[in-house]
């Protein structure tokens, strides 16, 4: 049996080529279909609502390294991230640096709903062979 301390734990966020975890741009290491990896990289910065964002990209940094998804599929994920925080910023304008999982106003509920429907409205989901409007929405 192991001492204190003799245990080690396999995680990813340690890997010397992701980085320090959480502290400005969010990277997750993912390994394609032929067992390369890839740096993934999302910036919380890049959106007014930068608190959902930096909120958001925490719990997708650490799906994927949980999970151990492939590039593939983390790159799905990060694009929904994204596509919700651009639609927050559009849709809060002014009210978006405000948004947060964490507090009650805005309602971020209602905003997440009015972009599920947006995503159906966009023809998303109509492209063939590809169901993004459900990865997106599926956050």
């Amino acid at each position: 049996m192991p001492r204190r301390g003799e245990r080690r734990r396999g995680f990813r966020h340690e890997d010397a080529e992701a980085g320090p975890p959480r502290i400005g741009a969010r990277q997750v290491v993912a390994s394609d279909a032929r067992g390369r990896k890839r740096t993934l990289v999302l910036d919380p910065a890049a959106f007014t609502c930068r608190v959902l964002a930096q909120q958001l990209a925490d719990e997708w940094v650490e799906y994927v390294e949980v999970t151990s998804r492939r590039v593939g599929t983390a790159t799905g994920y990060r694009q929904a991230v994204t596509l919700l925080c651009r639609f927050v910023d559009d849709t809060l304008q002014g009210g978006a640096s405000a948004a947060s999982l964490a507090e009650a106003d805005p309602d971020i509920s209602e905003v997440l709903l009015a972009w599920e429907h947006s995503l159906c409205r966009s023809g998303q989901s109509a492209r063939p062979g590809r169901e993004r409007s459900h990865h997106s929405s599926g956050l």
